[in-house]
């Protein structure tokens, strides 16, 4: 077996993630919904997470940490994480861009 076959084959980690990196593009949507946080127009959810440069990227990582507000919030997003995978997590936070509400 090659080298490069040998890298696909075995299995991958997350040695490092944000929470709200892990956001899924429906979920960001029906967050949105639930705190009626206004989003920009698409066609599908995935299409919120295309953009072009720095700027479109942070303005999507605003628009996550806007809509993530709650306890119930935070574990849908453990509980999505988690599913299907083993994790440990060593958790850590930011004041200044998480607020529970």
């Amino acid at each position: 077996m090659d080298l490069t076959a040998f890298v696909r084959r075995i299995p991958k980690l997350e040695l490092h993630l944000h929470l709200h990196g892990t956001v899924r593009p429906t979920t960001l949507v029906e967050l949105a919904r639930k705190h009626k946080v206004p989003l920009p127009a698409f066609d599908s959810p995935e299409e919120l997470y295309r953009f072009d440069g720095l700027s479109q990227f942070l303005h999507v990582v605003s628009l996550v940490c806007e809509v993530v507000r709650d306890a119930g919030d935070f574990r849908r997003l453990a509980d999505e994480l988690h599913a299907g995978v083993e994790v440990t997590l060593e958790i850590k936070r930011k004041n200044d861009l998480l607020t529970i509400r």
